[in-house]
């Protein structure tokens, strides 16, 4: 995961924030076309901040895959045969 990606996601979510703060703030008196505005606003953020914070998810998945992959622990067991036990008649 890229340092960019990283932070077209914190844009995004102070955005969604600032967005969802100015709706708050002003949406009892925004009316009509002026609310449905605001939030078609706050709802394509939303969306925006959701798909990036998918992709970086995804991204950290793979990342810590990727770092688990490589740095396995060798384990040394020593090779047991099963113990058998004779049969009592």
């Amino acid at each position: 995961m890229n340092d960019s990606t990283k932070e077209r996601l914190l844009d995004d979510l102070v955005a969604l924030i600032e967005e969802a703060e100015d709706l708050l703030d002003h949406g009892a008196d925004a009316t009509g076309d002026a609310l449905q505005q605001a939030q078609s606003s706050a709802r394509e953020k939303l969306r925006s901040a959701r798909d990036r914070l998918m992709k970086f998810e995804k991204g950290v998945v793979k990342d810590t895959d990727r770092y688990v992959r490589g740095h396995r622990l060798a384990v040394d067991t020593p090779q047991h045969k099963p113990r058998t036990r004779a049969r009592r008649r």
